[in-house]
């Protein structure tokens, strides 16, 4: 499984990350990288 180099740069700002997320959460319902959800 291939996780974006987004998700692995998480040093950006909260705000572009929530919206990195969303964007990718969207593209990808079940993606088990995505482990800042809580």
């Amino acid at each position: 499984q291939i996780s974006p180099p987004k998700l692995i740069s998480v040093p950006i700002s909260s705000h572009e990350f929530s919206a990195t997320q969303s964007e990718h959460k969207a593209d990808s319902p079940k993606t088990p990288c995505v482990v800042t959800d809580t």
